[in-house]
Parts: structure tokens; C-alpha cells; sequence
């Protein structure tokens, strides 16, 4: 019996415990990303937009989709990185909104990088605004697929 207690307050002593609560993973960051209405376009404009060098999500003018990320440093941009882009560190369980930026002048248009806006102003477009259609997701880990139209 002296053996057997022995051993329980040994183990009890270095910490080891059946009871230990598992290791929680940190909450995601959710990360709102959309694209304005562009008044001078009466098609579709559209561009791929990447997350960390992966390509994520189509989006288009008047959309909107969600993404859930594991808190750190994060890069986004549209189409291509020499339109610029955004690299931001991200909290745990904060919420980002971020915006989709054109350049308006002249016939053409052209995506001008990511900003990030207040919550206030990304909250307030957001409502305005659709999200983005299923087959527009290309990576379906990051994006919130609740949140997309059929």
C-alpha cells in the first residue's frame, strides 16, 4: 500500500493529473472583406483575392464575405501584389474590416490594394451591401461559408 501512495504523491507533486483541462485554441479573428458599389461600371467587376499568398475568394463590386484567421501577421491584396496590398497584425478575437480599393479615374478601372476601415463605417456598408455567391469561394477553410448567397 506505502508503494502505491508513494507513487500517487509523486505523480501528484510533478504536476501530472488525469484532470488537466485541455489547451484551448486562441479564437479566431474574424475579417470582413468587401468591395463598394463602383457607379461607373455596369459590369462585373471582379478580381481573386488572397490571403497569406493563397487564393481565397472571387469578389465583386457590391459584395461582401467573411473570414475566419488564426491571430498573427496577415497579407492581403487583390489580383496582384503590384496594385498594393495590406499587412496587418491581427488580435485574438478582434474583428477587422477591410476594403477592396479602385481607382475610379478615367474609362478604366483598376484595384488600388486593401485598406482597413473603422468598425463603424465597415458595419454600416456591410448592411448595405450582398455577400458574395458560393461559387466565388475558392478556399473554403477561411471562408465563412454561412455567410455566402447560393
Amino acid at each position: 500500500m506505502r508503494p502505491l501512495l508513494a507513487l500517487c504523491l509523486l505523480l501528484t507533486a510533478s504536476g501530472f493529473c488525469y484532470s488537466q483541462e485541455p489547451k484551448q485554441s486562441p479564437q479566431p479573428v474574424i475579417v470582413f472583406v468587401y468591395m463598394p458599389h463602383h457607379a461607373t461600371t455596369t459590369w462585373r467587376l471582379s478580381g481573386k483575392f488572397y490571403v497569406d499568398d493563397k487564393k481565397t475568394a472571387e469578389i465583386s463590386k457590391n459584395r461582401y464575405f467573411v473570414l475566419h484567421l488564426p491571430p498573427g501577421k496577415h497579407s492581403f491584396y487583390v489580383r496582384d501584389k503590384k496594385f498594393g496590398g495590406l499587412e496587418l497584425e491581427m488580435k485574438t478575437g478582434e474583428t477587422y474590416y477591410l476594403r477592396c480599393n479602385m481607382d475610379e479615374g478615367g474609362y478604366r478601372v483598376r484595384f488600388r490594394g486593401v485598406s482597413a476601415v473603422p468598425k463603424e463605417e465597415g458595419e454600416f456598408i456591410i448592411k448595405q451591401i450582398q455577400p458574395i455567391k458560393k461559387k466565388d469561394v475558392y478556399d473554403k477553410t477561411l471562408v465563412d461559408l454561412a455567410i455566402v448567397s447560393p
